[in-house]
């Protein structure tokens, strides 16, 4: 590779040489999750908007949706069920993968909830477990355990379980 020279392991770097480049990928990283939640918050404002055509807004009267509640979400919701209703597998999928949506969120949120109870038990159980014998397997075990937990755990999932 004509590159291949010019390519420093991390390890081989100066500690203010790794903290630069980390820095630089902190940086980046944060300016990306930025963007995202930017396009996300436009979108859901996008989808919030009433719905201005006339055709459209007869469109899902006709499907029972009050009038008032008429806005972009409910139209690309109704467009990809009546594309689904023609055949169109893609858009059957969507409204699959719509329809688990909350579920799925439900689902993760109790499986934290569990973990974080778990974390809590585990607590109770290491503290109980320090006047016996720390060479004790149960002990070990426990703390492998509450490790594990802590790792799958992150502070957006502290937020979501409280």
């Amino acid at each position: 590779m004509a590159n291949e020279k010019n390519l420093i392991n991390l390890r081989d770097r100066t500690p203010e040489e790794r903290l630069a480049i980390q820095r630089k990928g902190a940086a980046a990283t944060n300016a990306k999750l930025k963007r995202k939640k930017q396009m996300r918050e436009a979108m859901q404002m996008l989808l919030s908007l009433p719905v201005k055509s006339k055709k459209s807004k007869e469109m899902l009267i006709d499907l029972g949706i009050d009038p008032d509640d008429a806005d972009n979400q409910y139209l690309v919701l109704a467009s990809a069920f009546r594309s689904a209703l023609k055949g169109d597998v893609r858009a059957m999928e969507f409204i699959r993968d719509v329809d688990r949506m909350d579920t799925d969120a439900e689902r993760l949120k109790l499986e934290k909830k569990k973990m974080r109870i778990w974390e809590k038990e585990l607590k109770a159980a290491k503290a109980a477990a320090a006047h016996q014998d720390a060479d004790d397997p149960t002990v070990k075990q426990m703390e492998a355990v509450s490790e594990i937990v802590k790792q799958m755990m992150t502070p957006e999932d502290d937020e979501i379980c409280k």
